[in-house]
């Protein structure tokens, strides 16, 4: 409509969807963190996410404590040149993105997301994706490819790799942190998810 980001931002509403991106931040590549004033719900419909990795935009809306939204239309029947009809198949952007928000799901049922709050501070999580609970836990997506760094509370953690590409665990353990700024390889190339959970917080 005719509105602005501030008039959403300013409104009475508690749940809102922006458009694309502004000098706020770009919701279809680089999603602002919530701030908690507002439930934020990024719709694909909204933002024009088709011609993005929506992947990879699915797990940077989450880790930034966004609600990620996809409109998964129907084909419309006679319509060849509805979207529909060009996203097929196991490698779609559309297969993607559904694949993705099953995966960020897992991990949302799994955490205890009341506790946890976002950050694209890159002194706390040089990826810029975390969600932190300090000292219990601690979510964070590698968009790129490499280590990282992670600045966490002294402790023992159970530790897992996930591989968002694959979409399976590849790796899990048990580590003493000493705490402070942590450096982490991921055990394989590409994008990649770091879990930490205390291992005190899972025998609760």
């Amino acid at each position: 409509g005719p509105g602005t980001r501030e008039n959403l931002l300013n409104s009475p509403a508690r749940v809102i969807s922006p458009t694309g991106g502004d000098r706020r931040g770009n919701y279809r590549t680089n999603p602002p963190v919530a701030d908690g004033k507002k439930l934020v719900l990024v719709d694909t419909d909204h933002v024009a996410a088709t011609d993005v990795d929506r992947g990879v935009w699915v797990w940077k809306c989450f880790l930034r404590g966004l609600h990620p939204v996809f409109m998964d239309d129907p084909p419309v029947e006679g319509s060849v040149e509805h979207p529909s009809f060009r996203d097929t198949g196991p490698a779609s952007p559309a297969a993607r993105t559904r694949a993705a928000m099953g995966d960020t799901l897992r991990f949302a049922s799994r955490m205890k997301l009341a506790q946890i709050l976002p950050t694209d501070d890159a002194a706390l999580c040089s990826t810029r994706y975390c969600l932190r609970n300090p000292g219990q836990e601690y979510l964070v997506y590698q968009p790129e490819t490499g280590p990282f760094d992670v600045n966490v509370v002294a402790g023992t953690y159970h530790l897992e790799w996930f591989d968002p590409s694959s979409h399976t665990t590849v790796q899990t353990s048990q580590i003493n942190l000493a705490g402070g700024s942590m450096r982490f390889t991921p055990p394989f190339d590409g994008i990649a998810v770091l879990y930490l959970k205390a291992i005190a917080d899972d025998a609760r």
